[in-house]
């Protein structure tokens, strides 16, 4: 694909972004949530204006995500025991699966759904986990950050597939350093994408910049460089402990100096964050398996 024909083709996908409507009421209100935060009373307003999505929360409340020992069975003891913005993500969660996973007709044939959901749940674990005990970030919103990372994977693909299977297919592979370097050769990719659409959905704006720079958080602003730096690395360890899609091998991953200096780490420092996202993989596999059953209702 030449750089010509791929701003061509980004040129042709900008109408479709326009068409995609916004989110819905309540995925605007618990992406509102995000920046100035709810209480739990308010989240459970929120909640009880679709019932379904209460069964669903607590589907994935009791997944083995979470690891709870005694069942919980309303979404009061949810919030009690998870807290409010770890309910409030599992419901943003289960909005955008919905959103993204309606209409599966005329998808890339290269995207995999499951991947694709498995990768963004680990990397906001991960995310989660490293944010904890860091006075600039709460570690509820890094998960937010990590989830949504890779938004413009599943706009390009749906909006765009003949684009994004092209993209897999000279490449040999749907994520990590290879794919997002022949992005940057074509001049379209998912970082672009996502940082179009994070702007259509009005979403914060180190959301924004999580988006648009995770693969160089150089280019971030400073205030946003750290939560950029967290998902680069978390997205890395991902990478390097799951399989592609595509070539169906494991990537040999490793962050960004730049992000790794942004959080004061060290290289020797990578090999212990991948343990923690391999030991994590079962959960947000668990987690997936959940969402997935979510689907009937």
């Amino acid at each position: 694909m030449t750089k010509k024909t791929a701003s061509n083709a980004f040129q042709s996908i900008i109408p479709r972004l326009d068409s995609l409507p916004l989110p819905n009421v309540m995925t605007a209100r618990l992406l509102a949530a995000i920046e100035t935060g709810c209480s739990a009373r308010e989240l459970k307003e929120i909640i009880k204006a679709d019932p379904a999505i209460a069964v669903q929360v607590l589907r994935i409340s009791n997944s083995a995500y979470f690891g709870q020992r005694a069942r919980i069975q309303n979404i009061d003891r949810a919030i009690l025991l998870l807290g409010v913005d770890e309910i409030r993500n599992i419901c943003l969660v289960i909005c955008l699966f919905d959103k993204f996973n309606r209409h599966e007709n005329g998808r890339a044939s290269n995207f995999s759904k499951e991947h694709f959901w498995k990768h963004s749940l680990l990397t906001a674990r991960i995310s989660l986990q490293m944010a904890t005990g860091k006075e600039w970030i709460k570690p509820e919103d890094a998960f937010i950050l990590g989830l949504l990372h890779d938004i413009g994977k599943a706009v390009l693909a749906a909006a765009l597939p003949g684009v994004y299977d092209e993209l897999t297919s000279e490449t040999g592979c749907a994520s990590g350093l290879k794919f997002h370097a022949h992005e940057l050769q074509t001049g379209i990719g998912h970082t672009l994408v996502g940082s179009w659409i994070s702007t259509k959905w009005g979403l914060p704006p180190v959301i924004r910049s999580v988006i648009e720079h995770h693969h160089c958080p150089e280019n971030s602003i400073d205030d946003h460089r750290g939560a950029v730096s967290i998902v680069n690395i978390c997205d890395a360890a991902v990478n390097s402990v799951m399989s592609d899609p595509v070539s169906g091998l494991t990537g040999d991953e490793f962050p960004d100096p730049e992000a790794l200096d942004a959080l004061n780490l060290l290289p020797e420092d990578f090999p212990d964050i991948a343990r923690d996202a391999k030991e994590a993989l079962c959960g947000a596999e668990s987690m997936y398996e959940a969402i997935t059953q979510t689907e009937k209702f």
